[in-house]
């Protein structure tokens, strides 16, 4: 490696080895397996309480969430953080002998282990302590001390900034397997079912039901809508909310999983109308089950129209949204992107094109065709003979005077 003010070259012949090869270093692999065993160990508190709240029906996703975590991060290979090692000098040629050389960095394996990630470990511990100690936000407290640990793995062994950079869709999933606080909880799922109550209650006005909400000081009556003597409770299980966390949860996983190619804004848009599908999807089940009890077949609707409703809200959103991908693939065209190669070798074609067109113009204006006429009347026109060179004078003999006689 050679020093120059500063800047670093080395040269091409040796260049360092490919970052993704730590994944497949066997030290690597077992420092890092190692250390994240130890953080779960260390955090098994709090993971056996972040554990009991996904054996309830509004987080029975979270068993799916450490998978798609584990998936995301081995989708972003490729993408490994480096660091730079080195400098070269490289040169590229394009469409018309033209050279343009540049500086391009060399980039190599990180430098592991990070004793900075020790903050991370340290920082889950106290939140983990803390939530066990207080019981103030405790299922919450510990899924975010989980989460900051599997950070500070990141950052020790990924590179810094750069591992976090790199591991955050799996980070930000990990979200999804946090239990929410009681008090958002209850705040959450009471709104919901308000919600899911006026809106049951507006679809059956719209297909001529005569149907309200009750009123009055009760606090139930104002999640009982009454159809034509038929009295419908919208309990608290279907307020919407496990339907609402799963298919979030879901949404984000496909927006994560989407090819590369998909713009991020349609990504986005995905993603925003999670919670509108899960709320209309909710109010579809709670009307489909409304029209099965108000005619007459309880018994049918008791047995089968309630669960199986539930169980259909999912396939019904999902529908909803390869609807959406397939109208944003509809509506936006993909715009493609030249090369420089490609976009000077248009140019040159169009050039072309352009020089031919205006010869062509000028051999059918009226000066082309006098000209060609001209031509034709005057016949080919024959070289003349060469003229003969003239053959230099004989010098005269050395020695024999020049003059007269």
């Amino acid at each position: 490696m050679v020093r120059r003010g500063s800047r670093f070259e080395v040269p091409v012949s040796t260049p360092p080895p490919p970052p993704t090869d730590v994944f497949r270093d066997r030290q690597w692999q077992r420092a890092a397996g190692g250390v994240l065993l130890i953080v779960l160990a260390g955090l098994w508190l709090g993971a056996w309480e972040v554990g009991k709240q996904w054996t309830r029906a509004d987080y029975s996703h979270g068993f799916l969430v450490p998978f798609v975590c584990g998936y995301l991060v081995w989708l972003r290979r490729d993408q490994f953080p480096t660091r730079t090692v080195g400098m070269v000098r490289a040169e590229s040629s394009g469409v018309g002998a033209v050279a343009l050389a540049r500086t391009v960095k060399v980039k190599g394996p990180i430098r592991w282990p990070n004793p900075a990630g020790l903050t991370f470990f340290v920082a889950a511990g106290l939140l983990t302590l803390f939530a066990l100690k207080t019981n103030i936000g405790k299922e919450f407290l510990c899924g975010v001390g989980l989460g900051v640990g599997f950070a500070g793995v990141a950052w020790m062994f990924c590179g810094g900034w750069a591992g976090l950079k790199w591991a955050w869709p799996a980070l930000a999933f990990w979200a999804f397997a946090v239990p929410l606080p009681y008090q958002a909880q209850e705040k959450v799922g009471s709104g919901l079912r308000v919600i899911a109550t006026e809106a049951g209650s507006a679809t059956f006005q719209l297909f001529g039901f005569p149907s309200y909400v009750g009123a009055g000081n009760d606090t139930t009556q104002k999640y009982m809508i009454t159809l034509e003597g038929t009295q419908l409770d919208v309990a608290a299980p279907c307020a919407g909310l496990s339907m609402l966390l799963t298919f979030v949860a879901l949404t984000a996983a496909i927006c994560l999983l989407c090819p590369p190619s998909r713009p991020a804004s349609h990504r986005l848009f995905v993603f925003l109308t999670a919670v509108p599908i899960a709320v209309a999807c909710n109010v579809l089940r709670i009307v489909v089950t409304g029209l099965v009890y108000h005619a007459g077949w309880k018994a049918f609707g008791d047995a089968i129209a309630h669960d199986m409703a539930g169980w259909l809200m999912m396939p019904v959103a999902l529908g909803i949204i390869w609807l959406e991908l397939w109208l944003l693939d509809w509506i936006w065209v993909p715009v493609e992107y030249a090369t420089t190669d490609e976009v000077a070798k248009a140019l040159l074609a169009r050039a072309r094109q352009k020089s031919k067109r205006e010869s062509d113009r000028e051999e059918h204006s009226w000066v082309g065709q006098q000209r060609t006429l001209l031509s034709a009347i005057a016949g080919p026109v024959r070289p003349e003979p060469p003229v003969p060179p003239v053959p230099p004078a004989d010098d005269p003999p050395a020695g024999r005077p020049e003059g007269p006689g």
